[in-house]
């Protein structure tokens, strides 16, 4: 008889999942068939991803979207593509449990946000910087811009500036897709080139 895989083997799915609690998260494809693979791998594997997929289309808007467009246009081109068994087939049908509620949409707290940049312990020029940083991050499209760019990677020259823009952005991020997939697509892959540099010191 075919032995199961372990049940902490799952722990690894679990967090992999988080990827599709953010909001259009990159290359749909490539995530959407490492899930079919694995789910492909035997039917504990195939249940735990069904199981996955049933709580995240619980979740908030965001994750639901997510999730929901993935089976609606990603799922069934992925199982060709990995030519998995037919008992694996069927994830793009998974539901979300009747019984269970949907999340809460977050809100975003700017109040509390404006307030950890007003408390954040520097001065002068690198107060500026910070300030300039939020006045980027609450304008629709700032951080897409050059302008609004530069002013994060300012801001998070001295020690205490990034950990007060980290606390500021904790407020709102969950509740602006917009603002997530900005620092993700446009600002974080510009520090984690300039980190890579000879001669940045990273």
């Amino acid at each position: 008889m075919a032995r199961s895989w372990p049940v902490y083997s799952n722990r690894p799915l679990d967090v992999g999942l988080t990827v599709l609690r953010e909001p259009a998260p990159p290359d749909p494809p490539a995530i959407t068939r490492v899930l079919v693979r694995y789910a492909d791998t035997s039917q504990n594997q195939r249940s735990a991803v069904a199981g996955g997929i049933r709580v995240l289309l619980a979740g908030p808007t965001v994750t639901r979207t997510t999730v929901a467009r993935l089976q609606q246009q990603e799922i069934k081109v992925a199982e060709v593509q990995v030519d998995v068994r037919p008992t694996t087939r069927g994830l793009h049908a998974v539901r979300k449990d009747p019984a269970e509620r949907l999340t809460p949409d977050p809100t975003a707290n700017w109040d509390e946000f404006a307030a950890e940049i007003d408390t954040a312990p520097v001065t002068g020029p690198t107060l500026v910087a910070l300030q300039r940083a939020a006045a980027a991050s609450r304008v629709s499209g700032g951080l897409t811009a050059t302008q609004g760019r530069d002013a994060i990677h300012e801001a998070l020259g001295p020690p205490a500036s990034p950990r007060a823009l980290e606390a500021a952005l904790i407020h709102v991020l969950p509740a602006t897709p917009n603002l997530f997939t900005a620092l993700r697509d446009h600002v974080l892959p510009e520090l984690y080139r300039t980190a890579s540099l000879p001669g940045s010191g990273a």
